[in-house]
């Protein structure tokens, strides 16, 4: 039976690491790998470790600091629910802060929150998992530690949206395939002749490669439909955020039922009601709630307890090394990742060990927690402690 364990000391860095290029989506440019790491420990002598994206990251490790830190410290890691209520309660609860200009126009900083949640939650589910020596995915009741896994790439190579890089397109697919891949997806939302161009190009080059398309919130409803409708023929695997972000649910619903392509959604929510309405009213096929971007594990599953029994897939956005653990519970899902280390320092480098990718398969060890351990001169060259 596990004994009682508190939580004495949490350290939070931000990392930054400048990429070699920018990698372009539909309407912004990737530049930086960013990201809140955090390492919790217990008065045991157990550590956890934590994981937080979002921007800016600054504002994510002020909240952590000044909020959400201190409502945690001394809190047994066992009370799952009552921590994490406490930190979510942060976000509508009474407050003696005084702000400038009107209190109620993101003085909550809500966003900031969700995702500093997000790093304190995994870190405790971590660090619960290890105080019973189980890796995270046998803490939570499952014996299977392969997951299916896509490799994310397909940038535009600038943002002349007359650039579209078709043959470098063709040449990084093929080098995912050759990694052992059979699905890949790449970017849209610009253009709708030149995505076709694009993606027809990849499915003529790789008749039977799997393909994901993901637009970033790039088009209008009437682009979306246009684009759904000519790329069902290249039979995608789904469309990824095909509209912009002031569009609601029943507009998705609409991009579905109009072009027959599956609808995948859900990196950019904060919370399972939005995930709720999303599945409820978007007709979406494949829910992407991130776990490190809000709320964590705690969050994550119930998102995916509802989407499953609705009959809704899993995808997760990014970090296979977390989500994998969470992806053993489900027989409906597939984690993202990002084998281009240019892209994804931070997964090629930050971790000495961690699950490997091999055959289009995330392969889970028997480590405990997370199965994750640092490489301290990545941290050292790249991390900045926020809470000095």
């Amino acid at each position: 039976m596990a004994t009682t364990e508190c939580v004495e000391d949490v350290d939070v860095y931000v990392l930054e690491v400048p990429l070699e290029r920018a990698y372009w989506m539909a309407t912004e440019a990737y530049t930086t790998a960013t990201e809140i790491f955090l390492i919790l420990k217990t008065a045991g002598g157990l550590t956890g470790y934590g994981v937080a994206h979002g921007n800016p990251v600054s504002a994510i490790a002020s909240v952590l600091t000044q909020t959400l830190i201190p409502a945690v410290l001394g809190a047994d890691i066992w009370t799952a629910s009552d921590v994490w209520d406490r930190m979510f309660a942060t976000t509508y609860a009474i407050s003696t802060e005084s702000v400038a200009g009107q209190p109620h126009f993101g003085a909550r900083r809500r966003f900031e929150t969700m995702a500093g949640i997000a790093a304190l939650d995994i870190a405790l589910w971590d660090v619960r998992a290890k105080a019973v020596g189980l890796p995270l995915y046998r803490f939570l009741g499952s014996d299977v530690s392969a997951i299916p896994t896509y490799a994310s790439g397909g940038y535009y190579p600038s943002s002349d949206q007359n650039e579209l890089g078709i043959d470098e397109l063709v040449d990084e697919v093929g080098s995912y395939i050759n990694q052992g891949f059979s699905v890949v997806k790449v970017k849209a939302g610009r253009d709708v002749a030149g995505d076709i161009q694009r993606i027809g190009a990849v499915r003529k080059t790789f008749p039977d490669v799997g393909i994901l398309v993901d637009a970033n919130g790039g088009w209008s409803l009437r682009s979306a439909i246009r684009a759904g409708q000519e790329l069902s023929r290249f039979n995608i695997g789904w469309l990824e955020e095909p509209l912009r972000w002031y569009y609601v649910e029943d507009d998705l619903a609409t991009v579905a039922s109009s072009t027959g392509v599956p609808v995948a959604a859900g990196e950019q929510e904060m919370h399972r009601w939005a995930c709720a309405r999303l599945v409820n009213h978007g007709r979406i096929r494949h829910m992407q709630f991130d776990c490190t971007r809000a709320g964590g594990i705690t969050e994550w599953l119930e998102v995916a307890t509802y989407a499953a029994i609705r009959g809704v897939g899993l995808a997760p956005h990014h970090d296979p090394q977390i989500h994998g653990h969470l992806l053993a519970r489900y027989d409906d899902g597939m984690c993202e990742s990002f084998p281009n280390a240019k892209r994804d320092p931070i997964w090629a480098d930050f971790y000495d060990e961690r699950p490997q990718i091999s055959a289009g398969m995330l392969h889970l060890t028997d480590a405990p927690g997370l199965g994750v351990e640092l490489n301290p001169r990545f941290l050292q060259r790249y991390g900045t402690k926020a809470n000095t």
